[in-house]
């Protein structure tokens, strides 16, 4: 995977994705000119290898295509139609054109002297400038080729190191590729090309180290290297290399806030520590979830309701905790101070319909494992969803509080007087207020002004 304007882009067995980490979704990548490098479909590509460079988005390991690379049109990542004609538009490497690498692409990356480096099954390459204009693609070597997709990094002062099965290189545009194991480490740093498949590798340097790790995977006794920039100093026979072993496999790597985080065969995240203190490798239980995309059915004032959800888990996973949240707007919806929880559910991983029937303005899902030492294997979510009545876009408004209850007016005896508000009047003798209905009939002489509603006669008033 690799970004371009706030946007990540991955591929691999045969996706297509579209990752945008501000808005927190995940799309299936999709050209709106043109299409992706064998697509048959919305989010699918036959290319294995993407890479940014130059504002472009470049694709490569096509099947069927092994040996050509295809690019986006500049700062147009949907974009990929070749035949237009303007300026910084999409382009392909190798497709009918003189221009060719010499086998089959295996890895992408870019070099500190902004040129694209390509890391092929037997060989290694450079793109030097825009192949849309005057660029040129320049072979490096016709007999080292590279390890794999995880294979080519930036190492320290902008070099970028190579792996192939023959060891590691230092590869540099307009340059054969330096060996730098070669004259000091040939066991279990090299291997047989014949055996290429047996093998995952993955570079990365760890800034915080200075020095760059070596894994060299297999499916059991692997070793892997540590190779130290302030030793080797990245020359060819001066050494550095230190040969380590895990109790675990390594799969890939990343920079992550300057740490290098390793991902493991059977699912764990680690990263080394210096002094020892978290040597808890495989005690301690990852508490992982995934937030899920959007609830919100058309249209925007209108709530939205689901009825229920069907979980497709894998065979190695155990039970899944979804929960649902609630939302005003979308935003709200995953901002954790702002939106309500709705209920818990429980997803067995033998897949079954779960009646949930929540409703709001705007719904999020997240999934997480049902007992932290399990592991969760997610395959799919389905859910039945429908438009609701807009009850919850406006809010809830709070009731108003209790006052001082109403107070009744109570009448004089006598002189057809009254001190109490409004009074009534009729024939006969006494005095009431009209509505007095707390304190009884009120007996006395005088007379009882005229009620409005009740023209003549004595007034009645239960006790």
């Amino acid at each position: 995977m690799d970004t371009l304007d706030g946007h990540v882009y991955a591929v691999g067995g045969g996706k297509a994705i579209d990752i945008d980490p501000g808005a927190r979704t995940v799309a299936a990548w999709t050209a709106s000119s043109g299409s992706l490098p064998g697509a048959d479909g919305a989010g699918t590509t036959k290319a294995s290898v993407v890479c940014s460079y130059s504002g472009r988005i470049w694709l490569g390991g096509i099947e069927d295509e092994t040996n050509n690379l295809y690019a986006s049109a500049i700062g147009e990542p949907n974009t990929w139609d070749t035949a237009e004609l303007e300026e910084g538009r999409a382009v392909a490497v190798g497709v009918g054109r003189t221009q060719a690498v010499a086998d089959a692409v295996v890895a992408l990356c870019v070099s500190s002297t902004n040129a694209l480096l390509i890391g092929c099954t037997n060989s290694l390459s450079v793109l030097l400038g825009d192949p849309a204009e005057a660029g040129q693609l320049v072979p490096l070597s016709q007999s080292n080729g590279c390890s794999g997709l995880n294979a080519i990094t930036t190492a320290s002062e902008g070099l970028n190191v190579v792996h192939c099965p023959e060891g590691l290189y230092l590869a540099q545009p307009g340059a054969s590729p330096t060996p730098i194991s070669r004259d000091v480490l040939t066991e279990l740093i090299q291997y047989p090309r014949v055996y290429r498949s047996d093998y995952q590798v993955t570079l990365i340097r760890d800034p915080a180290r200075h020095g760059l790790h070596i894994f060299l995977s297999q499916e059991s006794g692997s070793t892997h290297f540590w190779y130290d920039e302030r030793t080797g100093g990245y020359e060819a026979g001066a050494g550095g290399f230190f040969p380590e072993q895990y109790p675990f496999t390594p799969t890939c790597a990343a920079i992550w806030q300057g740490r290098v985080i390793i991902g493991t065969s059977d699912g764990h995240l680690v990263e080394f520590v210096d002094d020892g203190s978290r040597s808890d490798y495989g005690t301690t239980a990852i508490d992982g979830y995934f937030t899920l995309t959007l609830v919100d059915e058309d249209p925007y004032d209108n709530d939205t309701i689901v009825d229920h959800v069907y979980g497709v888990l894998g065979v190695n996973s155990g039970d899944a905790e979804l929960t649902v949240y609630g939302g005003q707007t979308a935003e709200a919806a995953y901002d954790s101070t702002e939106r309500w929880s709705l209920g818990t559910f429980t997803l067995p991983q033998n897949p079954q319909r779960v009646y949930v029937r929540k409703r709001g303005s705007a719904l999020a899902l997240k999934l997480r494992n049902a007992t932290a030492a399990e592991d969760l294997v997610f395959e799919a979510l389905e859910a039945d969803v429908r438009t609701g009545r807009p009850l919850s876009r406006s809010g809830w408004k709070p009731a108003l509080a209790v006052g001082t209850p109403c107070s009744v007016p109570v009448g004089s005896s006598g002189g057809g007087s009254n001190t109490g508000g409004s009074p009534v009047s009729g024939p006969g003798a006494g005095s009431v207020p009209y509505g007095n209905y707390a304190s009884g009939a009120v007996s006395g002489a005088g007379s009882t002004p005229a009620d409005p509603e009740n023209d003549g006669g004595t007034v009645t008033v239960p006790d």
